[in-house]
């Protein structure tokens, strides 16, 4: 990798956690409960379009946008790298499993909006949650007796941003449009 490409990724890696870390923050604003979980998580679409659309370079953006985001709250790195973890691994999964059943980015055919929701939407956050709501209980942040309630909160919030975010990221990556019909749709 020539040193100019290298800055080039590293300048972007900086910006767009800039971008996620934006997201997390817009994520707070709807949240309802401790912890800052929201029911809708727009960086977790930004985390899945950017593995699954751009490539698995992009994995730093993530972690480090969960990182400031935990910070900003007053968590502990732990925690921030915690959610990050559980973020990625979100993201890997759904890319994976897009990749494996041959999801087209741009839902060229029928059966490629059902696959997303169900292998892109529904069930990576399950993992999510999983992770990211023991890394909450194991720093103190969620009681024991709301681990369902903070699971079922984090799994609903990364599934509508990544059924919200994602598919949006999706069809404006041809931008600039070549006929009006596209820029409608």
């Amino acid at each position: 990798m020539r040193i100019s490409s290298a800055l080039r990724y590293l300048g972007l890696v900086v910006v767009l956690s800039g971008v996620y870390y934006l997201a997390n923050r817009l994520g707070l604003f709807l949240r309802i409960s401790y912890g800052g979980l929201s029911p809708l998580w727009p960086a977790a679409g930004i985390g899945v379009a950017l593995l699954w659309l751009y490539g698995l370079r992009w994995w730093p953006v993530i972690v480090i946008g969960e990182v400031l985001s935990a910070r900003y709250l007053g968590q502990s790195w732990v925690l921030g790298l915690s959610g990050g973890l559980s973020q990625l691994t979100e993201g890997l999964l759904a890319t994976g499993l897009l990749r494996q059943f041959k999801v087209h980015g741009d839902f060229e055919q029928a059966r490629d909006p059902v696959l997303f929701l169900l292998l892109g939407s529904l069930l990576p956050p399950v993992a999510s949650a999983v992770f990211g709501t023991a890394g909450l209980w194991f720093n103190g942040i969620v009681p024991e007796g709301q681990l369902l309630y903070a699971g079922f909160t984090w799994w609903m919030g990364d599934a509508m941003g990544i059924l919200i975010i994602t598919p949006f990221i999706a069809q404006w990556r041809q931008w600039p449009f070549k006929a009006w019909r596209e820029t409608a749709q």
